[in-house]
């Protein structure tokens, strides 16, 4: 469990002598603790709610662990034995240049539930699962950041998967072009009278 404590209601400055005491250490603006001791927990969340201040308790399997880019180089080879190809703009990258890039970013996943479900519906029950990791160059990995939509979900997917950048793009076309066939026949359902409706409108009059 990784429990965080925050500047959301309070300051937590005139707190870092016991949230220090408690065990917690100072990380880009937050206290963090990383612990599967429940008392210890359980003594954060009291001082916290005493004190009104902000903290999240975080499950393992939505914390990035340290060995995920190790996992990723394992299970996925390089192309004829020499380079990655980044999922994002088809660049050719070494491994020694690589960034692995969590394709459902760390942070929508555990601070907005609508991401744990994504994950859910992707298969994946720990954000580091190998299904998540796909190859970047660092460029398009900062672009990214902890961004997530259509484009970057489809592109880190296919991207991983194709050794050609040229058959990624064809491929993120065809899903542009189905997504959008889809939206058209669920419209056309839904307003079959308003359409017929209209096209009588224009046979009419042009």
């Amino acid at each position: 469990m990784l429990v965080v404590v925050s500047n959301k209601y309070r300051d937590t400055y005139k707190y870092r002598r016991k949230l220090n005491n408690l065990g917690l250490h100072f990380e880009c603006g937050k206290w963090k603790l990383k612990t599967s001791d429940e008392y210890v927990i359980e003594s954060i969340v009291r001082f916290c709610r005493r004190k009104k201040l902000y903290y999240e308790c975080i499950e393992d399997n939505y914390v990035r662990s340290n060995n995920y880019r190790k996992k990723f180089i394992e299970h996925y080879e390089k192309q004829k034995g020499k380079y990655y190809r980044c999922a994002y703009c088809g660049k050719k990258i070494e491994e020694n240049k690589m960034t692995v890039d969590h394709i459902i970013p760390i942070d929508k996943v555990q601070h907005h539930w609508i991401y744990r479900k994504l994950m859910k519906m992707s298969g994946i029950t720990n954000i580091n699962d190998v299904s998540n990791l796909t190859p970047a160059c660092e460029h398009c990995n900062k672009r990214k950041g902890n961004k997530i939509n259509l484009r970057y979900y489809i592109r880190g997917i296919l991207g991983r998967k194709y050794k050609s950048a040229t058959k990624t793009h064809f491929a993120i076309i065809i899903i542009y072009l189905l997504l959008v066939l889809g939206v058209f026949c669920v419209i056309t359902l839904l307003f079959t009278d308003e359409i017929n409706m209209i096209i009588n409108w224009l046979v009419k009059y042009f």
